[in-house]
């Protein structure tokens, strides 16, 4: 039996789109040693960039897309509308001066300043994308650092870290509209954060490591994010503020740790691996449901083998602990849209889930 507001036998779809980019540029860098310990490092780099862009849809939905057969697939894949067709060029110059100092052998501290450049475009994926949204601007960026790397203990233990702020003006941002990820301008994203490195050899056959990176990532100026389903949009293209609103995918807190062993044995090496990743709390949908935070979680990974000249074994375990946790979420495609038609009160998502345990035994041979 046929379900009319699902579309009837015979109803297709059709989709064409197509781009061409044409892209230049010039760079160079140059180092100035302006003392022993004092070093200037310049670059520059003039890029342009041209794009065409062309999409067309239609269908033939027998029943035609007015309600109640707005549900019909091919009406949201493949609207019958005009045909999209625009071209524009970017061009931008961009650079980087990084003045780096050397109080020891040892030492190094670093001040950097960078500009970047990432030229516009046009979304020519299928689904009912109003024209007004097909074209997105240029982003541009422009970060700070102060660094330093040093080396310590005769060479046996390496200590990294910086502290950076970066601006994007314009930063391309991917809202999920219908069955379509959209890509529009944030007018202004801020991001600041600080990471540290250290890698220690506690002796000739262990090994310590530990990374960490505390990032703080804001929607300065954002008014075409994406919506979460439910919230009233707040212009007419069905977007909404998010001004002042986290970034999805940006943990406050982020760090590895590891532990490594080696010992000789017979013709080649006994090795062991311990590592742990910690990941804080964040948003995993770009619509920042509150209903869609993933919370803080941690993964064990461990690996004991032997490896000769021509053999390497191994036994294995990742995520011991068998943590669940989303790697991504986001509404369920088509039914986000069968959802808004039929007034559904939740909504419909799709959540993709990390590995969970699991452990095995891996042979290489070489030869």
């Amino acid at each position: 039996m046929q379900i009319p507001i699902l579309g009837v036998e015979g109803d297709e779809g059709y989709y064409r789109a197509d781009q061409q980019t044409t892209s230049y540029g010039i760079f160079a860098q140059v180092d100035f040693d302006l003392s022993e310990k004092w070093n200037l490092s310049l670059g520059l780099r003039y890029s342009d960039e041209e794009k065409q862009g062309y999409i067309a849809t239609y269908n033939t939905a027998q029943n035609g897309c007015s309600a109640p057969f707005d549900t019909n697939p091919v009406c949201s894949v493949a609207p019958n509308v005009d045909p999209y067709s625009a071209d524009d060029s970017w061009s931008a110059t961009t650079g980087k001066a990084s003045l780096s100092y050397f109080p020891t052998p040892d030492i190094m501290l670093y001040l950097t300043y960078s500009t970047g450049f990432k030229a516009g475009g046009y979304n020519l994926e299928s689904g009912t994308v109003p024209p007004e949204l097909r074209t997105f601007e240029p982003e541009d960026v422009q970060n700070f650092e102060l660094g330093w790397k040093a080396e310590f203990w005769d060479q046996r233990a390496r200590l990294n870290g910086a502290i950076f702020h970066t601006v994007y003006d314009g930063q391309q941002n991917a809202s999920f509209i219908g069955l379509s990820f959209v890509v529009n301008s944030a007018e202004q994203v801020i991001m600041d954060g600080a990471e540290i490195e250290a890698l220690l050899l506690l002796s000739d056959r262990f090994t310590a490591s530990i990374s960490a990176t505390v990032l703080d990532v804001v929607y300065e100026s954002y008014d075409g994010g994406q919506c979460y389903y439910g919230r009233d949009p707040d212009n007419e293209f069905g977007q909404c503020d998010l001004s002042g609103e986290k970034l999805p995918f940006t943990p406050s807190l982020a760090a590895n740790a590891s532990l490594r062993y080696t010992q000789p044995l017979f013709d080649g090496d006994l090795y062991s691996r311990l590592a742990y990743r910690y990941q804080g709390s964040t948003a995993y949908i770009p619509d920042l449901d509150p209903r869609h935070y993933e919370p803080a979680y941690g993964i064990i990974d461990a690996r004991l083998g032997w490896r000769g000249s021509s053999v390497d074994v191994a036994v294995w375990g990742k995520n011991l602990s068998d943590e669940q946790y989303a790697s991504a979420i986001g509404p369920a495609t088509f039914h986000a849209v069968f959802d808004a038609n039929v007034g559904s009160s939740e909504g419909s998502y799709q959540t993709f889930l990390g590995d969970p345990r699991s452990v095995g035994i891996s042979l290489r041979l070489n030869y």
